[in-house]
């Protein structure tokens, strides 16, 4: 791990321009003053200093401020596959935390001191101080994410528990959305955007609860709802393809004779003539 870029800024509400963006470099994000207004992962999150960001590589996101100016700083990270850094999920159960953070509770003023060494060390760094040491730098930043970590398995109250009492909840409300909106276009970036969490995170939850991928569990339902349709109905193929989904005649009669054995036509022929045979006397 090494710091790549480290900058304090005051953005003032009248500011124009874009502040923020995407890179593939972890970054920690600390507003020090003020109310800040954080875009990240289909979410919008207004906390008021102090409060600290932890923002994962090729994620979009965008600081604003409402009324009066903020000052953050922050840290972009090169970090290696061996470091340790948050995952996507802790960087989601974290900054949901930071809505109603208290950074003088116990169990958090330990990260704000050392948020505040970490910083004064890289003001050194950066005002050409001889003092400045590469090494404390990154042993602050890797007690930082310890502390995180340590924050979330101990706190009795997380985001996740204030939304959803279990991964079982979770699956079964993405369940009931997929089953009254089957016929919407849907896939697993909607489904995460539905929740807030992210989608591979969201992917293997369900399965461990469900046995079957979201995407799974949509086709079936929507496998379903064609069955339906060919049975009491006289829709043609095409026009049940488009009630029941699925966004191609191919794809859809495809998935159905690798579920069913059969095409779609000869599902519904069978299940006729089977209907029309009269019962044993």
């Amino acid at each position: 791990m090494r710091v790549r870029t480290f900058n304090s800024h005051t953005l003032h509400p009248d500011d124009i321009g874009n502040n923020g963006g995407t890179h593939p470099h972890s970054e920690l994000l600390y507003i020090t003053r003020g109310q800040a207004h954080l875009e990240w992962m289909g979410e919008t999150y207004i906390c008021a200093a102090p409060c600290l960001f932890l923002l994962t590589p090729n994620t979009p996101h965008r600081l604003q401020c409402h009324r009066t100016p903020i000052d953050f700083w922050f840290i972009e990270l090169h970090v290696e596959e061996d470091d340790r850094f948050a995952t996507a999920e802790q960087a989601i159960r974290w900054n949901r935390l930071q809505r109603e953070a208290d950074y003088s509770s116990p169990g958090m003023t330990a990260i704000a001191h050392t948020l505040e060494a970490l910083v004064h060390s890289l003001e050194a760094k950066y005002a050409g101080d001889d003092e400045y040491d590469e090494e404390i730098v990154l042993l602050d930043i890797q007690k930082i994410i310890r502390l995180v970590q340590n924050r979330l398995r101990t706190n009795k109250r997380t985001v996740f528990d204030a939304h959803y009492k279990s991964t079982r909840e979770l699956a079964q409300t993405l369940m009931r959305h997929m089953e009254s909106n089957y016929f919407e276009p849907i896939d697993l970036a909607a489904l995460s955007l539905q929740v807030h969490f992210n989608p591979s995170y969201l992917a293997r939850v369900f399965k461990s609860e469900t046995g079957v991928t979201p995407m799974q569990y949509l086709s079936n339902l929507r496998l379903s709802a064609a069955t339906s349709f060919l049975i009491h109905t006289e829709l043609g193929i095409q026009q049940i393809a488009e009630e029941t989904g699925f966004n191609s005649i191919h794809y859809f009669s495809r998935l159905f004779k690798r579920t069913y054995g059969v095409s779609p036509q000869q599902w519904r022929a069978k299940r006729r003539s089977a209907a029309e045979e009269p019962a044993d006397q």
